[in-house]
């Protein structure tokens, strides 16, 4: 009996169950067929960047409308087609994402994220352009101008970037990411110079020094330090001292002061002309070290007419003068080198 009793409470529960679902069930279809008669109500447009406006609601409204060819207002919901509208605005080249939909009160809800631009660069033929954190190419525009790092001399205008170039717009994304969340080099670094060996040159605002930085790796710790020595010798030294500051090695910061660039090129080359002089005295010596030992292999009468019926004045060849590597010691510090004997042999 009470296993009855049993039996029948979960018969009924079930029924319960059953008919709350299917009234939600008929509530929602009521409610569905109900909206689909309903009508848009208007537009509300809204925006989810951080202060670009390369776009505005009226161009969006454009866009939905077909230049208002097409009306938004007083269409029936079940009429749009919200994913080929979302797809229309994905093509503006500014646009990077686009999401519609219906409201409760039937107005048709549109959010767009705009692209953010993260640098501007000029190529070497004149052209400029901006370019977002996915290294897309963005074109100017008369209704804002982005405050973002300024780059020029890049060496590209294709459309698609080869591998080198790719290379130097990473460089290019790494310093401009870094340089918008940072207000002080914002206002320092006027511009950024790309040289012949793709590496980069900054021009300051304050200050008539140059900045060598190198590629874009590293960004951060470059950036430290420069900024260490700004504050520990520009800021006491002054900031018309040092006419090239470099950052680019790691670890250390190489300054030039003004007055000594020609100086600093005139030490590189007399440095490179002492190698090549070693190396070539080295050759020198290796070839009379050789010419030694095949003569010595011989007999003294043989090794002695060999000479003479060769070359009956040849003597070995005296060092080459070397040139003071050290850009500290003036040419009168130099010490000659001590000229060697010349080696005659004997006639017999």
């Amino acid at each position: 009996m009470e296993e009855k009793k049993k039996n029948i409470r979960y018969w009924l529960l079930a029924s319960v169950w059953i008919v709350a679902g299917a009234g939600i069930l008929f509530l929602l279809v009521s409610a569905m067929q109900s909206k689909g008669k309903n009508t848009c109500r208007g537009l509300d447009i809204q925006f989810r960047s951080t202060g670009n406006f390369f776009v505005d609601k009226k161009d969006i409204q454009n866009i939905l409308t077909s230049n208002q060819t097409v009306r938004i207002a007083g269409k029936p919901l079940k009429s749009f087609n919200l994913n080929e509208m979302e797809d229309a605005l994905k093509r503006n080249t500014w646009i990077e994402d686009a999401e519609l939909f219906f409201d409760n009160n039937d107005y048709l809800k549109v959010k767009v994220k705009e692209r953010e631009p993260i640098a501007r660069i000029f190529t070497v033929s004149g052209n400029s352009f901006y370019i977002d954190s996915t290294l897309e190419k963005l074109p100017l525009s008369e209704k804002f101008t982005a405050r973002v790092p300024v780059f020029t001399g890049f060496p590209s205008d294709k459309a698609v970037y080869s591998k080198v170039d790719s290379t130097l717009m990473a460089g290019i994304k790494q310093i401009g990411l870094f340089m918008a969340t940072d207000s002080f080099w914002m206002a320092q670094i006027q511009q950024v110079d790309i040289n012949s060996q793709r590496n980069f040159e900054m021009i300051p605002t304050i200050g008539q020094h140059l900045i060598l930085f190198g590629d874009g790796m590293d960004t951060e710790r470059k950036f430290r330090r420069l900024m260490i020595f700004y504050r520990e010798v520009l800021s006491r030294v002054g900031w018309s001292k040092y006419s090239i500051i470099n950052v680019q090695y790691t670890g250390q910061v190489v300054a030039t002061r003004k007055g000594e660039e020609k100086k600093a090129t005139s030490d590189t080359t007399r440095v490179k002309q002492f190698f090549r002089q070693m190396m070539a005295q080295t050759q020198l010596l290796m070839e009379d070290s050789l010419d030694r030992a095949q003569q010595n292999s011989l007999s003294p009468a043989v090794a002695g007419a060999t000479k003479n019926s060769t070359n009956p004045t040849k003597t070995s060849p005296s060092p080459l003068p070397l040139v003071n590597p050290s850009p500290l010691k003036s040419n009168s510090q130099v010490k000659k080198p001590v000229e060697k004997p010349k080696a005659v042999m004997k006639k017999k």
